[in-house]
Formats: structure tokens, C-alpha cells, sequence
């Protein structure tokens, strides 16, 4: 079943943005799903551009994909969602248990590099 609430090429679009970025880090999309705690199914729907992940799920997605800057994908769908993303990325890097304390910082160092264009 075709998502109806966005647009089926942005799905399209956004799906091989996903693919795109994972495949570019190496990771399966099993393991993909297995990181966000959905199905595999869900996984290869986004992909496929059949169903479009959550907000919160895009999210979460960059930053398990390192999807540069925080964001690119999450407008892609959701145009409204602007400083939000950044909010969310760095919430994301402090809640993740597979971090150190070191990690986390070293993270959000780098995030904020990015945010200023250096």
C-alpha cells in the first residue's frame, strides 16, 4: 500500500536517498532495521518508496546513516521541520547507549562544526 499522505516521487526520492546512505556506510538493511527496531519489510517499503518513515524515524535514520547536514532527508518530507533536526540529532547522540561519554562529545563537536559551515 502506497503512503497517500506525501507525495509518491518524493517518497520515491527519499527512499534511494536512504538506500544511498546506507549502502555508502556499508550497513544491511536488516541491521538498518534492526538499529531502529522495525521490521525489515519497513525498512524495504521506505526504501521502495511505499511507505514513508516518521518524522521521528528520518531522524533517528541520519543520524544511525550519518547523513550530512542533519536534516537533508527529514525536508525532504516534512518542509516544516527547520532547527528541529538539529535538536533532535544531538538528543539522539546523548540517548544513544552504544556511545561513551568521549564519543558523545566527540559527536557533538563535529555536529556543530557542521551547523557553522566550518
Amino acid at each position: 500500500m502506497v503512503d497517500t499522505q506525501h507525495g509518491g516521487d518524493v517518497l520515491v526520492e527519499l527512499g534511494a536517498a536512504i538506500r544511498q546512505a546506507r549502502e555508502a556506510i556499508g550497513m544491511t538493511a536488516s541491521k538498518l532495521a534492526k538499529h531502529m527496531a522495525v521490521t525489515g519489510a519497513a525498512v524495504s517499503n521506505w526504501e521502495r518508496g511505499l511507505r514513508a518513515p516518521s518524522r521521528l524515524d528520518l531522524y533517528r535514520i541520519e543520524a544511525l546513516l550519518s547523513v550530512t547536514p542533519p536534516g537533508r532527508l527529514v525536508h525532504r518530507l516534512y518542509p516544516d521541520a527547520p532547527e528541529r533536526a538539529v535538536m533532535l540529532t544531538e538528543d539522539a547522540i546523548q540517548e544513544d547507549t552504544r556511545l561513551t561519554g568521549p564519543q558523545k562529545a566527540a559527536m557533538l563537536a563535529v555536529l556543530q562544526v557542521i551547523l557553522r559551515g566550518q
